[in-house]
């Protein structure tokens, strides 16, 4: 058998898995087209002071010099997603305002509030497979049998993706949890320092973002590099793709052996904003 076509197909399962989970958090707003998750107020919080702005390829080069010249302050600057910039606003001035100023000068892609990320979903206490009916439903409780990801039979031909690292953007995870630990994403250097987001080469200033990687990923928030989850939503999220299965304890995730990087950015209110999770990124 051909395993290329197998481990892209649990590969294909487990980011279904990951969007079921993005899906089932959160709720659609016409206002939210980029796919930002909506508090459960219905209205679009965001940072104030704050925008993040994407400039145009030709105005990369001298965007920085014109933003300095309005007052404004680069806190970081991605070139790795096509020169993507925090940008700190002066005193008074007004996201909504900022943002209908800045466009109209043509030099950006768009610019946009920092919005800010909740969860929406709290955490079962319940950990019979028999519940995952997003796994293999029964028709109990009202269910509908068979409205599933058929993982049975997946795990019939494949259940392992030993090899596969999933970036679990949220509130990290419980690192020592039964069901978790032995999955968790090791890494091979860990205690070091690096930087994220790239100076600004024109003036060499130091507005960068530098996290200290940890053993199992980087901490978006608090920048100390340990992805500790005070919240919960991360240890949920993390289970239904990669708890360790068929150990007799907790849940079986889609994938019972696979690599879990922790990349967290919801703090222990479930809560994180576009500049928190951007170093994940």
């Amino acid at each position: 058998m051909n395993n290329l076509p197998v481990a892209r197909t649990l590969r294909n399962v487990v980011l279904a898995a990951c969007i079921l989970i993005f899906a089932c958090a959160s709720s659609a707003s016409p206002l939210s087209s980029r796919g930002f998750l909506i508090p459960p107020s219905g209205a679009l919080e965001y940072r104030e002071g704050v925008v993040i702005a994407k400039p145009k390829a030709a105005a990369r080069d001298s965007v920085g010099v014109a933003e300095r010249g309005e007052g404004l302050v680069l806190r970081a600057r991605y070139d790795r997603l096509g020169g993507l910039r925090v940008i700190q606003l002066a005193a008074g001035d007004t996201v909504p305002a900022a943002i209908a100023r800045l466009m109209s000068t043509g030099r950006y892609e768009f610019v946009e509030p920092d919005y800010v990320r909740k969860t929406q979903a709290t955490v079962p206490n319940d950990k019979n497979f028999g519940s995952q009916w997003g796994l293999k439903n029964s028709g109990a409780n009202g269910g509908i049998a068979g409205a599933d990801i058929n993982a049975e039979a997946g795990w019939d031909i494949q259940k392992t993706a030993p090899d596969v690292v999933v970036g679990m953007l949220d509130s990290g995870a419980l690192l020592t949890h039964e069901d978790l630990s032995a999955n968790l994403w090791k890494n091979p250097n860990p205690g070091t320092t690096v930087s994220l987001a790239s100076v600004d080469s024109s003036t060499g200033a130091a507005d960068t973002v530098s996290e200290t990687d940890s053993a199992n990923g980087l901490n978006g928030l608090t920048k100390s590099g340990t992805p500790s989850d005070d919240e919960g939503h991360g240890t949920l999220t993390s289970g239904v793709v990669g708890a360790v299965g068929n150990n007799t304890l907790g849940i079986s995730g889609v994938a019972w052996q696979v690599q879990l990087m922790e990349l967290a950015f919801l703090d222990k209110t479930g809560s994180g904003s576009i500049s928190n999770e951007l170093p994940c990124i």
